[in-house]
């Protein structure tokens, strides 16, 4: 149909495996859409840091008080995955190691 009043709806962020304030930054706001508006986008910072860690999803979730909206289930919530691009070097402690035959063994670290 024809939108020919002001509705709102309130877009907001959700804790999964990600938390905000460390891997997101939290959303709260709340989208008037008018006669004239297709569509409406929220940009959700999402925070580089140097951990090494899995993958984490959080949640964005969709939901109004106003009579005139009707949001399907299956559009109320979307989850987010970020794919984390940080990684730990390992590697031999040493460039040579040095043993003779009678030693019966060598160490060789790895960190």
């Amino acid at each position: 149909g024809t939108l020919e009043c002001n509705v709102s709806v309130a877009l907001s962020t959700s804790d999964g495996s990600a938390a905000s304030g460390q891997d997101y930054g939290m959303l709260s706001t709340e989208l008037i859409f008018t006669a004239s508006t297709m569509q409406l986008c929220e940009a959700i910072t999402i925070i580089d840091d140097d951990d090494v860690e899995c993958d984490d999803i959080f949640t964005v979730k969709l939901n109004t008080t106003d009579s005139n909206v009707d949001i399907p289930s299956d559009r109320e919530s979307s989850n987010i995955s970020i794919a984390l691009d940080d990684t730990l070097e390992i590697g031999l402690s040493s460039a040579n190691y040095n043993t003779t035959e009678t030693s019966g063994t060598v160490q060789v670290c790895v960190e």
